[in-house]
């Protein structure tokens, strides 16, 4: 893994978005408490907006950010891999 950083959303609205399409309705999710989800995904999401960084090569290709032959999406929001449905 390169140590390249990824930014998949351009505001806070797309990542909303993103969140409501997929934490929300996510059952590894504690939507009470975020910081103690059990979810290294959203964990990865989060410290990457406060330290403003972006993720890391593996947590882009986890949240379905980067595809395998090294490209990114292009839509706005797409379904998380590791999405477990209630």
């Amino acid at each position: 893994m390169s140590d390249t950083r990824h930014c998949p959303w351009s505001c806070g609205t797309q990542h909303a978005d993103w969140h409501d399409r997929n934490c929300d309705r996510c059952a590894k999710c504690d939507k009470e408490n975020l910081p103690d989800s059990p979810c290294e995904v959203l964990k990865a999401i989060v410290d990457s907006m406060f330290v403003g960084e972006g993720l890391s090569e593996e947590m882009a290709k986890r949240c379905g950010y980067l595809l395998d032959d090294g490209e990114t999406r292009s839509s706005l929001t797409w379904d998380c891999p590791e999405r477990e449905t209630t």
